[in-house]
């Protein structure tokens, strides 16, 4: 009889573990688990380490101005539209809080006289919760000011989307970076207002694919930066950019399998 007990308990433990192992393959595996532990996987895809490589090649100019996120600072064509300034577009797709925090040793090391910050919804629709994002932030930020303390860091809201899944989480998640920016001294830049329509969804005219900006929904943004920047730093001219200067950041690569 005792036996029987035995076997039929193995036999239930064995159950469990098995639609256990078959709920976190479903949910992505080992990167599940990562999620749930708030660790983030090093992002593995295809040209990632190249796209980093050619960012460290650009050519070093004095008092950079570092666009630093995802897909949405991507793609943004950050440099044609503040001509005769030092713009550097350090934008990723699908880059998460993470994966910026993994390759700011490369922008840091530039020692950028601004960077202007928007990271975090990817982390968000990985199920990664806000203090995740909230600590990599201030990572990233430190890391930037201990190669330059005087580095201005612009914060800025993380953008409404139309996936229900972050219908709560990014408000949750812009909280707890206002609070961030307020204890570490940062600006933070609340755009997430500007993007919301009636329904808390991202305005159907500012998006493509219920994430990704239109022209028009790039608009506010652009104008929030430029007030930032100041109209007589926006309007320099090209001539009284400084020029590159020697050196080069460290060519170690960042966010490799």
């Amino acid at each position: 009889m005792r036996n029987v007990i035995v076997a039929a308990s193995l036999a239930a433990n064995v159950g469990i573990v098995g639609l256990g192992a078959k709920l976190v393959w479903n949910r992505g595996g080992l990167d599940y688990i990562q999620r749930r532990l708030g660790m983030a996987p090093i992002r593995t895809d295809n040209g990632y380490s190249t796209r980093i490589a050619l960012q460290q090649d650009l050519p070093l100019v004095r008092d950079e101005i570092a666009f630093v996120g995802d897909s949405l600072t991507d793609a943004m064509h950050w440099a044609e539209h503040f001509v005769g300034l030092p713009v550097r577009n350090f934008g990723i797709g699908s880059d998460t809080s993470s994966d910026v925090l993994n390759r700011i040793d490369t922008i840091a090391e530039r020692r950028p006289a601004e960077v202007f910050l928007m990271v975090g919804v990817n982390d968000l629709g990985g199920h990664f919760a806000p203090s995740v994002v909230q600590e990599n932030v201030r990572k990233i930020v430190e890391a930037l000011r201990e190669e330059r303390s005087d580095t201005r860091v612009v914060l800025f809201s993380i953008l409404p989307t139309t996936n229900p899944m972050t219908a709560e989480s990014i408000p949750a998640t812009n909280t707890a970076l206002e609070a961030l920016a307020a204890e570490i001294d940062l600006e933070y830049v609340d755009l997430y207002p500007a993007y919301t329509d009636a329904t808390g969804a991202i305005r159907p005219d500012f998006t493509t694919d219920g994430i990704h900006l239109t022209s028009a929904g790039y608009r506010p943004w652009i104008d929030a930066v430029e007030e930032l920047i100041g109209r007589d730093h926006h309007d320099r001219n090209v001539a009284e950019v400084e020029p590159p200067f020697l050196g080069g950041a460290a060519s170690l690569l960042v966010g490799l399998p």
